[in-house]
């Protein structure tokens, strides 16, 4: 059995994540800038599984910050080879909404999007198993890229993105919250290799009552 375990990244973390997205990412994830990277361990908004204290995943929520408001834009999830199969993206995506109800409330479900090629059918399939669902546009502060986007020639008659844009309702929010707290601790691959998951997130008395108080 393999034995990882679940965190928050650390400020000491940023130079091993941005190495890690740097030898890991591939055409399909939109590569993450240092600062981005900084600015998102600053907020406590990147998560990270560890085997050995060597990183073998990790994904983040990045903010936009817009007229004093944050925005949240949820990606940057990478899952090495050895541990696909288990489901981990599905932990990823919801303790960022778990993260999301607790710190900044004010975001969900509006300020929270996310954007997947439309080629990387996994993501797709994941992040709509998740409960996001196809969106035309995003707020302005998402799309401000989009103005200066080698791709915006190419584009087919009405879209507005080179990318598929997926927003969330609060009913699946409370979904991945309950999927959170009960998430089972071992896991076992369509390989049948096992997992077992150490996890020190939302582990106070208070946080979690918040996060049940959520689902009841």
């Amino acid at each position: 059995m393999m034995d990882i375990t679940l965190r928050r990244a650390e400020h000491s973390d940023i130079p091993g994540i941005v190495a890690f997205y740097e030898r890991e990412s591939d055409p399909n994830i939109l590569r993450r800038s240092a600062r981005e990277v900084a600015n998102a361990v600053d907020l406590g908004a990147i998560f990270l599984f560890l085997e050995r204290n060597q990183i073998v995943a990790a994904s983040g929520a990045f903010a936009i910050h817009f007229r004093e408001e944050l925005y949240f834009e949820y990606g940057g999830t990478i899952v090495t080879r050895p541990f696909r199969g288990f489901d981990l993206q599905d932990i990823f995506t919801s303790a960022r909404f778990c993260f999301g109800v607790l710190f900044y409330p004010e975001s969900i479900p509006d300020r929270v999007y996310t954007f997947i090629k439309p080629d990387n059918a996994p993501s797709n399939e994941n992040i709509k198993g998740r409960g996001f669902s196809l969106r035309e546009t995003a707020p302005n502060p998402y799309m401000r890229p989009c103005g200066t986007c080698k791709s915006r020639a190419s584009l087919p008659p009405g879209r507005r993105c080179c990318y598929n844009i997926y927003g969330i309702d609060m009913e699946a929010i409370r979904r991945n919250v309950r999927y959170f707290l009960e998430a089972s601790a071992e896991r076992t691959s369509s390989k049948g290799m096992r997992l077992e998951i150490t996890s020190t997130l939302f582990r106070d008395a208070r946080q979690r009552a918040i996060l049940h108080s959520v689902i009841a």
